[in-house]
């Protein structure tokens, strides 16, 4: 309340990042293969990817998605629960440069983007972790999306560098 240090801890990351949701925070190293979730009071656990981490986003519950590069793929999607476990992983032939937890946090919407014969577009691709098959994927948006998200009332919103969108489910 008065601006006093109620906890502090070190980390090794050369790049660090930080994403916070609900009382989790999502702490990795942007270009590095390491990552942790803490709470206010601990860390809950540290870990490591095989390639190098684009971004990342935590949910309230505290399951972690990263974006990752890939040999193979554009990139590669990784979900963790809140105890560290694998919940699931995606190849993707897109680039991702979005994440955003449903509001139960069993799946994810991804913004993807692509340049078709000139035109910068973003479409967004709804998944469940327990599903192989997407939900539903949007038409493209002819912009450069900036970021995204859910709004209070449960649409997913994409701001571009021109333009932004609202999806209903």
């Amino acid at each position: 309340m008065h601006g006093d240090a109620g906890d502090n801890r070190q980390h090794a990351f050369q790049n660090a990042t930080m994403n916070t949701a609900g009382k989790y925070v999502l702490l990795f190293e942007s270009g590095g293969t390491s990552f942790r979730l803490d709470t206010r009071h601990k860390n809950v656990y540290g870990k490591s990817v095989d390639n190098n981490i684009l971004s990342g986003v935590v949910s309230d519950n505290g399951t972690v998605a990263l974006i990752t590069e890939s040999g193979s793929y554009a990139c590669a999607i990784v979900v963790y629960d809140n105890t560290g476990k694998r919940l699931y992983q995606r190849n993707c032939t897109e680039y991702v440069v979005d994440l955003a937890f449903h509001k139960d946090s069993n799946g994810l919407c991804l913004t993807s983007v692509k340049v078709e014969n000139g035109v910068v577009q973003s479409t967004v691709t709804s998944i469940t972790f327990n599903q192989v098959d997407t939900q539903w994927t949007s038409m493209p948006l002819e912009t450069l999306s900036v970021k995204s998200g859910f709004s209070s009332n449960d649409k997913f919103c994409v701001v571009g560098n021109t333009a932004c969108a609202y999806y209903s489910s």
